[in-house]
């Protein structure tokens, strides 16, 4: 018996509409060797996302604060809190499969969506392997051209999700934001004054299989590093995601990068699978991206005030995380492979909630909250969002300091630390730092460049300590004096005046160590060790421990 081994883009994707709701369906990669003697594996996914409800209210609220002495107003920052959920009708698949089944049950020409006979136990909801998810005025991709034809700014806003991993189509999930005076004028003015639908997009990683004998990509590096260096958006070289995959274009139809595949015999001969599989899915691009990182694309690094980046997944797929490297790199891609092998492609679900919207604002109350930290007489407040990976075994905790002078001049510090729960379900709250607020005459030896609004902030990100990181990982980092590492390094931390304030460990200065995929499948008597070490400048290995893990064939089974 074939055991289903996940989606694949080689077939192409059918879409049912019932009853207002439109399910893609994805084929599984063995259907073609299944084909007439066992039940065809099929996945699927909502067209459209669904804004959690309970018990008849939206799971959704936005708070501002916001100080009083604006007169303009835009002196804010703000909270937005909802969560996405499954929100088809239960007989919505039901009828999706039966019309899949009456449409393309017989069709032979394509073994991979052929049923001949099926159980509903075969039609499983897709598994996301990451989300970024991102408020915004658009949708994603979709209209930013329009929208700049016409005058309005585009704007985005980067949502952190309450657990990290792997979501299936029928998880809820919930994100919490602090955001910057910026995205809460642009979210408040879009929501009242313009009288636009939240609109939300959520980008997915879904991983698909590629039924390879053999794929190679071949291309010099300096011609690629030139072809992205023309779809750059600015002097210091970053480039969009959309960049990378209209350079890899170009590249591939001047003849400057070379893709040549071949597919496994459980593949249909017909041109047509092979076709899309190279020019209609994201196999090239995923390939191109795992060799180019590092020998001529890089990650920016980071180290903001509130989050950049979703930590549930990579960075921003339509912002400009990507950067090319200063150097022109010597010699060529050569990157081969001998077996069938999985690829991360992601997709954006994107949907304006118009009728939602328009039942928020019909009961503002319930909804809509401002809190002026200015109401206690001269009262200055901050609010700090701990934001912990729950599935990262090498941290412990996040904790933050917040300092403010006294009349002398010397700060007085208050701090709060975040320790990972043993719950992952338990909330993590922000934590509300409030002072009395000073005149700057009040003040008379005040610290180097404070103002009466600016507080320092010292966040740190506790490490376990090597005994206790869980085993199944492999951590592999510097040894450092404490286990605290300063996300703010200065020695009284970070001056500003910012209201909402994350701590995270995405904040910190890292290595830039993507997941290690192996291509080749051992049998049981193989094995496959893998020795990482840190080096110093010049590449000569620097005396701390080696993390050494191994592949068997029963992990990769």
């Amino acid at each position: 018996m074939t055991e289903p081994l996940g989606p694949t883009e080689l077939a192409g994707t059918r879409t049912c509409d019932v009853d207002g709701h439109r399910i893609v369906f994805y084929p599984d990669v063995t259907n073609a060797a299944r084909a007439g003697h066992q039940p065809p594996t099929f996945y699927w996914l909502p067209e459209r996302l669904y804004l959690g409800r309970d018990q008849g209210t939206y799971d959704f609220s936005f708070t501002r604060w916001a100080r009083k002495a604006a007169a303009d107003g835009s002196d804010v920052a703000g909270e937005v809190r909802f969560s996405l959920m499954n929100g088809l009708p239960p007989d919505a698949v039901d009828k999706a499969i039966s019309q899949l089944y009456e449409n393309s049950g017989s069709d032979s020409s394509n073994p991979y969506w052929q049923q001949l006979y099926w159980s509903r136990e075969d039609y499983r909801p897709l598994t996301f392997q990451y989300t970024h998810t991102t408020l915004s005025n658009i949708v994603a991709r979709a209209e930013p051209v329009h929208r700049r034809l016409a005058g309005s700014d585009v704007w985005y806003c980067e949502k952190q999700g309450a657990t990290t991993g792997p979501l299936s189509v029928l998880d809820r999930r919930s994100y919490t934001t602090l955001m910057g005076q910026g995205h809460t004028v642009h979210f408040r003015a879009a929501i009242w004054d313009r009288h636009e639908p939240v609109t939300v997009n959520r980008t997915i990683g879904i991983q698909f299989a590629a039924p390879v004998q053999t794929f190679t990509l071949d291309g010099s590096w300096s011609a690629i590093r030139a072809a992205l260096g023309r779809h750059t958006r600015d002097a210091a070289g970053h480039l969009t995601l959309a960049g990378i995959r209209e350079a890899v274009a170009q590249l591939r139809a001047a003849g400057e990068l070379a893709v040549d595949c071949t597919l496994d015999a459980t593949t249909p001969s017909d041109p047509a699978f092979l076709d899309r599989l190279l020019n209609h899915s994201g196999c090239v691009a995923a390939r191109f991206l795992d060799a180019a990182r590092t020998a001529v694309l890089n990650a920016p690094e980071n180290r903001p005030t509130a989050l950049a980046n979703d930590c549930d997944g990579p960075p921003n797929p339509w912002g400009s995380p990507w950067r090319l490297v200063p150097e022109n790199p010597s010699g060529s891609m050569a990157d081969r492979i001998g077996s069938a092998f999985t690829y991360l492609r992601p997709l954006t679900v994107a949907t304006r909630f118009t009728a939602e919207t328009d039942a928020l604002r019909a009961a503002p109350a319930t909804y809509f909250f401002v809190n002026y930290p200015e109401d206690g007489e001269k009262t200055l407040q901050r609010v700090f969002r701990p934001v912990l990976p729950r599935d990262n075994p090498a941290i412990a905790a996040v904790s933050v300091r917040c300092g403010y002078p006294d009349r002398s001049g010397a700060l007085q510090w208050q701090g709060r630390e975040f320790p990972q729960p043993t719950d992952p379900a338990e909330p993590l709250p922000a934590w509300t730092y409030t002072t009395r607020r000073l005149a700057a005459h009040e003040v008379t030896n005040p610290p180097p460049g404070w103002e009466p609004d600016k507080t320092f902030v010292k966040r740190q990100v506790r490490l376990r300590p090597r005994a206790e990181t869980d085993t199944a990982y492999r951590v592999v980092r510097n040894d450092t004096p404490t286990d605290d590492i300063a996300i703010d390094p200065e020695a009284d931390g970070r001056l500003a005046n910012d209201i909402a304030v994350d701590i995270s460990a995405g904040m910190l200065p890292h290595l830039d160590l993507f997941p290690l995929r192996l291509l080749w499948n051992p049998r049981a008597d193989q094995w496959v060790t893998t020795e990482l070490e840190t080096t110093d400048a010049a590449g000569r290995p620097d005396g701390l421990p080696a993390a050494t893990f191994t592949w068997r064939a029963t992990d990769t089974a």
